[in-house]
């Protein structure tokens, strides 16, 4: 959503706009995924350390 409301800030509600979009949100969606993958673990395991102790 926020990059929906980015995207229309920074070129405006033309008549191709979900298009420029989806050619933007796709790629950018899935690089996200692989650095949320390996924070979730590392959350994961330093949230089980604090709650260890």
């Amino acid at each position: 959503m926020m990059s929906f409301i980015i995207s229309l800030m920074n070129i405006g509600f033309v008549d191709h706009f979900f298009l420029i979009w989806i050619k933007a949100w796709i790629p950018a969606f899935f690089i996200a995924l692989i650095p949320a993958y390996f924070m979730g673990k590392l959350a994961r395991f330093i949230l089980s350390r604090i709650i260890e102790r």
